[in-house]
């Protein structure tokens, strides 16, 4: 009788119940954004790579494959570190900013032209994954965002819809072309993706200590 009473009560898993109120909707779309700098710096500067660095001047073919796994393995090194930075200074939000201002630089550096050589362009991939190496710390801010009836359904959606977004943020980088440089259209974006992360991160609660024993209406 208390499980039917409970079930009648608290609607749990409930997708679309992440779209409503506004107030959760928005909640939801500025978990999503503050991850989009992530799959943009993978999805164009690293999948692009060779058309890219062509343009740049860096000599010599730059294998993509290659380019992949150092950025992965940046990633990797990133993920831990975030996640360390995040438990020793008690704050996610603030290791966030930290990242995306480290994948302000590295993309920044990556679209100057200023490393022309082809290793220094692999180690330039290590980089900009360790700077964008911030998924498990946004994961988990994102599901501390949502009370228990809603947290794993957020938790499991962020990161989809993020990835998603390579869709439209192809699209952006692709007609940037028809009216620009491959480089600049990737600048373009690039500072679309990273100024709507930071508008995001701002609009978020910080999470780290916060009392999770909570549901939503």
């Amino acid at each position: 009788m208390f499980q039917q009473t409970l079930k009648a009560e608290v609607s749990r898993g409930a997708f679309w119940k992440l779209f409503t109120p506004r107030s959760r909707a928005l909640l939801f779309l500025n978990s999503i954004l503050i991850g989009v700098p992530i799959w943009f710096c993978v999805g164009i500067l690293i999948t692009f790579s060779p058309e890219l660095a062509k343009e740049l001047g860096v000599e010599g073919m730059v294998n993509p494959a290659y380019a992949v796994m150092c950025t992965y393995a940046g990633l990797t090194v990133g993920d831990f570190l975030s996640g360390a930075l995040s438990q020793r200074f008690r704050t996610r939000k603030k290791i966030v900013r930290v990242f995306l201002w480290l994948t302000v630089l590295t993309t920044g550096v990556y679209l100057s032209g200023w490393v022309t050589s082809l290793n220094g362009f692999y180690l330039l991939c290590v980089a900009l994954g360790l700077a964008t190496g911030y998924w498990a710390v946004f994961v988990t801010m994102a599901s501390e965002h949502f009370g228990t009836n809603l947290r794993a359904t957020a938790t499991t959606s962020v990161p989809n819809f993020v990835r998603g977004s390579t869709v439209l943020i192809t699209l952006g980088y692709r007609y940037g072309q028809t009216w620009t440089t491959k480089t600049y259209a990737a600048l373009a974006v690039g500072m679309v993706c990273l100024g709507l992360a930071f508008a995001a991160l701002s609009r978020l609660h910080e999470t780290w200590g916060r009392d999770l024993d909570f549901q939503e209406d």
